[in-house]
């Protein structure tokens, strides 16, 4: 049996900068240890076999253009989260509530 190798990607609206999330989200990047990119182009290098998941962290004025984007280039092989970061205190709190319960994904 083949193992599906899993690629785990963390994507940045361009506006919030690499800087803020592993300040803020520290224990997050620990824990799961994702791609981190701002760049919704690096998902088009994932084999078609390998496990994709993609958080994006955007705000809600760019958050539906930013998903159509990893849609167009994910299909529907990939899971996908939202982290919506009008309120960057509370994006940081839910990240690292998912690093402290395990829980990679939102419900």
């Amino acid at each position: 049996m083949t193992k599906t190798q899993a690629y785990r990607f963390l994507l940045l609206e361009s506006d919030l900068s690499g800087a803020w999330f592993f300040q803020a989200a520290r224990q997050f990047w620990l824990r799961f240890r994702p791609i981190v990119t701002v760049d919704p182009a690096l998902l088009s290098i994932v084999p078609e076999e390998a496990d994709l998941t993609v958080i994006v962290i955007a705000r809600s004025a760019s958050a539906a253009d930013l998903l159509t984007q990893v849609r167009a280039l994910t299909g529907h092989r990939a899971r996908i989260d939202l982290v919506q970061a009008d309120d960057l205190p509370l994006a940081e709190v839910i990240l690292n509530t998912r690093a402290i319960s395990g829980q990679m994904l939102g419900d």
